[in-house]
């Protein structure tokens, strides 16, 4: 920060690459969308267990149907007069229950269908997020291995994050660069006026001389 007293070698600056900031940015949104895909899996995996038991139920009422059906018709072959109308109803809510049963099982399907490429999905972006954060220790490392300090004399290559630090003593007066500015070589970060040797230009009392 401005005004900030700075000894010889203290740490002005740490300048990223953008190699680096890309791969950090794409290790977050690899890892949200692992996140997401995970969480729409659990969605479909507990839709999935209600129709499982919507399924059971609509089996369980279809089976009660031909039950009934069956009773029914063994009446109407007793010539039975009483059993007419009752037959009728009968056999529409056992097309219904059968109905029923139909779409519940065709939605367990689809949802099974679904939950097998929600997992898909969940473990293709977490192998995304794996290889970003490989990426991102290959880069780290790397940037460990070259000199991680600012040097005229350094290698062509540039390291892909860079410490830069204070040429000397002094304080603060004035920063040039704002985080997340991109900078190039030779642009000056900041204004360190050295403490070591000031001159004073003023006025004295002649009896303090």
């Amino acid at each position: 920060p401005q005004w900030t007293t700075l000894e010889r070698g203290d740490l002005l600056a740490t300048l990223s690459s953008p190699e680096l900031l890309a791969a950090r940015r794409a290790r977050a949104m690899a890892i949200a969308v692992a996140e997401d895909a995970a969480v729409a899996a659990e969605a479909t995996r507990e839709r999935l267990e209600e129709s499982v038991v919507h399924l059971g139920e609509a089996e369980r009422f279809e089976e009660a149907c031909r039950a009934r059906l069956a009773e029914l018709l063994e009446l109407q072959r007793s010539s039975n007069p009483l059993v007419a109308a009752e037959l009728m109803s009968a056999r529409g809510a056992g097309a219904d229950a059968s109905r029923t049963r139909l779409d519940a099982a065709i939605t367990r399907d689809g949802l099974r269908s679904q939950l097998a490429s929600n997992r898909r999905a969940v473990r293709e972006a977490e192998l995304k997020a794996a290889e970003e954060r490989a990426h991102l220790r290959l880069l780290t490392d790397v940037a460990d291995a070259e000199s991680p300090v600012v040097d005229a004399a350094a290698s062509a290559v540039p390291a892909v994050e860079l410490l830069v630090l204070s040429p000397g003593s002094g304080v603060v007066v004035e920063l040039l660069a704002s985080p997340g500015v991109m900078v190039r070589e030779g642009d000056p970060l900041a204004r360190v006026a050295a403490t070591d040797l000031l001159q004073f230009r003023g006025y004295l009392p002649e009896g303090d001389a």
